[in-house]
């Protein structure tokens, strides 16, 4: 089919592929903005900057599941998407001139992917926050009820998990266990406080509490999914792959996430890797990059 151009592909992918879409053949203006290393990347500020067209957002937060779309509602849509072609030809131009197209393209490609897998994640909902693996025993278990909970709720109010509470307000409250209302309503700055609401979170509290740990078939779950490498090691070859990418991006005079993205720095520190050959095992690095700084790599890894 033909390319598609998104900005910010990872929530349109994942929503498409829930709904038995497959994206492929996508290019995201995100990508290309963020690697040429503006300061500022949303689609508003871009194509202001850019075009001068001012975008209106005011329908940002809007319920798009209400009906009828009016012509207003329409016009919005209309108005997010008309201009992407004109900023992408822009962008790209910027990225071919740049020398950065290659990394461009590998970045897009991993983000797509990284969207389809969470997609097709089916694990429990509490097995894919963030944070969870640093929670004690009761942490872990408050964690299960309030994810628990959080499901019912959204389903209840027709509202998406995230906007019912956030993953960072679960692993809060899942750490502090809070016995208030009212220190728990501080506490929560992504989610909803109202008095039902809150009366559900310190439910989930005490019953995770009562419970003492998940059950013995779901703790495998919370298993850190870092190497068992040494930490210090881990954080010594971090530093020496940050210095040295930062020093490659300035005498090459692009952005460090071109040289390096944060995903695959982290990636590379935790792993197994003593050839450029064995780079090929990360996800998102591209044989680009591997034939341009894959023995720099590994001399920064062993000098660590």
């Amino acid at each position: 089919g033909p390319v598609k151009i998104l900005h910010d592909l990872y929530f349109d992918a994942w929503l498409l592929r829930g709904a038995g879409i497959t994206l492929g053949r996508v290019v995201d203006t995100s990508v290309h903005a963020r690697f040429l290393g503006l300061r500022e990347t949303g689609l508003a500020t871009l194509l202001s900057k850019r075009f001068g067209v001012a975008l209106d957002k005011k329908f940002q937060q809007h319920d798009w599941a209400m009906r009828p779309l009016d012509d207003a509602l329409r016009t919005y849509l209309a108005g997010d998407v008309r201009h992407l072609h004109d900023l992408h030809r822009e962008l790209d131009a910027d990225a071919r001139a740049r020398l950065i197209h290659g990394e461009v393209l590998e970045e897009t490609g991993y983000a797509l992917r990284r969207a389809l897998r969470d997609a097709d994640d089916d694990r429990l909902p509490y097995a894919k926050v963030k944070g969870r693996h640093g929670l004690d025993a009761a942490g872990r278990a408050v964690l299960r009820r309030l994810a628990s909970a959080r499901e019912v709720l959204a389903e209840a109010r027709d509202l998406p998990s995230g906007r019912v509470l956030s993953n960072a307000a679960m692993i809060e409250l899942a750490r502090r266990r809070p016995r208030s209302n009212e220190r728990m309503k501080t506490m929560i700055q992504g989610g909803l406080r109202d008095e039902e609401s809150l009366g559900l979170w310190a439910g989930a509290v005490r019953e995770g509490e009562a419970d003492g740990d998940v059950p013995p078939d779901e703790r495998y779950l919370f298993e850190s999914e870092r190497s068992g490498m040494d930490g210090a090691l881990r954080r010594r070859r971090e530093v020496a792959l940050q210095r040295w990418r930062a020093e490659t991006a300035a005498a090459r005079g692009i952005d460090v996430q071109v040289v390096l993205p944060g995903h695959c720095l982290e990636a590379i520190a935790g792993a197994d890797v003593r050839e450029p050959d064995d780079l090929r095992r990360i996800d998102g690095l591209g044989e680009v990059r591997i034939a341009r700084d894959g023995e720099a790599i590994t001399a920064c890894l062993a000098a660590a």
